[in-house]
């Protein structure tokens, strides 16, 4: 993957392809903390519903530096990044339907216009990457993973209380109850219950 077709992925990430996935891989390998590398990474399996995207969220937010750009990207339906970055890929096609005038120095015309390029080009790509451009969130991932916290503690307790209510409702550990229409049960309880005696047979001994 060569600086250009980087470029243009982060301006349109709904550009990514199974193909440039496993250019990014290759980038992220060489790169383990390139951020832009494992957003566009991330996106790409998120629009492709990968499996492993899950794994994939796990790696950046312990990868990234700003947080709340993650937490904006799980959030929210549409990323802002992706309008931002059409946004500014409108204005470059725009930009490039005036006309040029060429002088007499052909040459000269075509390298500041490459210049030109290669200056915008660099410009799309730090505006794409501006954390200021993004929407920020008072919550973060940290916040998230507390409240599910809280919420599996919750659960917890919640079972407890059932089986002391069960437990109580069952009348475990506690006295059975006969009414009197019980008669006949209690009446087989007790015989349950008592104790009998042993009785043991005296044996006389031959003399």
């Amino acid at each position: 993957m060569n600086t250009q077709n980087y470029t243009l992925l982060l301006a349109d990430p709904q550009q990514i392809t199974k193909q440039t996935l496993s250019d990014l891989v290759e980038v992220i390998d060489a790169y383990p903390y390139f951020q832009s590398a494992r957003a566009l990474w991330l996106k790409g399996l998120k629009n492709q519903e990968s499996f492993r995207y899950n794994d994939a969220l796990k790696l950046t937010a312990a990868h990234t530096t700003n947080r709340d750009i993650l937490f904006e990207f799980i959030t929210s339906d549409s990323f802002e990044q992706d309008q931002i970055s059409l946004q500014i890929l409108s204005n470059d096609q725009a930009i490039g339907q005036y006309d040029i005038e060429i002088g007499e120095d052909l040459s000269q015309t075509i390298d500041t216009e490459q210049k030109q390029e290669h200056k915008q080009a660099l410009e799309n790509a730090e505006a794409v990457l501006n954390p200021n451009l993004f929407e920020k969130k008072i919550a973060d991932v940290e916040k998230m993973i507390a409240v599910s916290q809280e919420f599996s503690n919750k659960e917890d307790r919640l079972d407890a209380d059932q089986k002391q209510a069960a437990s109580r409702e069952l009348g475990i550990d506690t006295p059975l109850a006969f009414s009197k229409k019980d008669r006949h049960s209690f009446s087989q309880w007790l015989q349950l219950t008592a104790a009998t005696p042993i009785v043991r047979e005296e044996t006389q001994q031959p003399q």
